[in-house]
């Protein structure tokens, strides 16, 4: 919602913005798919410039940045890390230098930074507290999936909020540096990954950030091993955990109960169903074979 103090053009600006941001994410699957379809094609001008775009209308893909620089070292770059020592640290380093790589960033690093100084200009330094610098410093008290709100919901008055609410990006970051080390290889595997576990882990989750990684397990459930049993299974459990947290959630939003407790347990329990859900995947999960390299465009 717009504050109050908005002129009649600001707050319909305003309104016009929060819906294009806020419920746009068929706009964002399909950025984020044809991110990776491009990708995966070598077209690598066309994959950076969807990219700039998707993280210009969602944060979130920018976790995507690591696998995807390793996915572009080449495989004579990739070789100097056999070495041993310090030389296997320059190797490492090294590896991220090459064309293909300066090309991506360059065209999704300008991409974004066009747009973003563009809707600078539009709409100055709100834009870019409401569009980034906001989630740095986000403290949503209001009931939702993550493990965090009731944490954060008793400390609200506290000085140690801030830093409650920067201490909780630790394991969304350690899990995240994890999948990408361990699953560059296959970047939309990665990606599902990636997305799962920071809707997860992160300080709001909410039944809208579900549709992140939903819209990529199309691209993951072709290599799974899972019988069909197992499949339903996992996904009745998936559904089972938030109906649970919904129990609860609806005596407190409509009936006026202090369940905050039931909640934030029942919250728990769907990050536990979430982690063994993502945890069977990777165990079911059967990597495509690499093929070779074709020619960048």
């Amino acid at each position: 919602m717009c504050c109050q103090d908005c002129s009649s053009t600001e707050s319909s600006a305003c309104e016009v913005w929060a819906l294009s941001r806020g419920n746009a994410e068929s706009i964002l699957a399909a950025l984020v798919l044809g991110t990776l379809l491009c990708m995966e094609g070598r077209h690598l001008t066309w994959a950076a410039i969807l990219y700039g775009l998707s993280v210009h209308m969602k944060i979130y893909p920018v976790t995507y940045a690591l696998p995807m620089a390793l996915s572009l070292r080449t495989p004579e770059t990739r070789a100097a890390e056999d070495k041993r020592g310090w030389r296997r640290f320059i190797g490492f380093i090294g590896s991220f230098l090459n064309a293909e790589l300066f090309l991506f960033a360059s065209v999704a690093g300008g991409v974004f930074c066009i747009l973003t100084a563009l809707f600078y200009y539009m709409y100055g330094w709100e834009f870019l507290h409401e569009t980034y610098l906001y989630h740095l410093t986000r403290r949503d008290i209001r009931h939702n999936f993550s493990p965090y709100f009731y944490m954060l919901y008793l400390t609200a008055d506290s000085r140690w909020s801030q830093w409650l609410g920067l201490a909780a990006f630790l394991p969304q970051l350690i899990l995240l540096l994890a999948a990408s080390w361990a699953f560059h290889s296959d970047l939309a595997f990665s990606c599902f990954l990636h997305t799962a576990v920071f809707v997860s882990f992160n300080k709001v989750c909410t039944s809208q950030y579900f549709l992140w990684y939903l819209c990529l397990l199309p691209l993951v459930i072709p290599h799974l091993s899972l019988s069909l049993k197992q499949g339903v299974g996992l996904l009745l459990l998936w559904f089972a955990g938030q109906g649970i947290w919904l129990g609860p959630a609806y005596f407190l939003e409509f009936e006026g109960y202090n369940a905050f407790l039931l909640i934030w347990l029942a919250g728990l329990l769907f990050l536990v169903v979430n982690c063994f859900i993502l945890i069977q995947i990777i165990a079911h999960y059967k990597p495509t074979q690499t093929p070779q390299r074709p020619k960048v465009e």
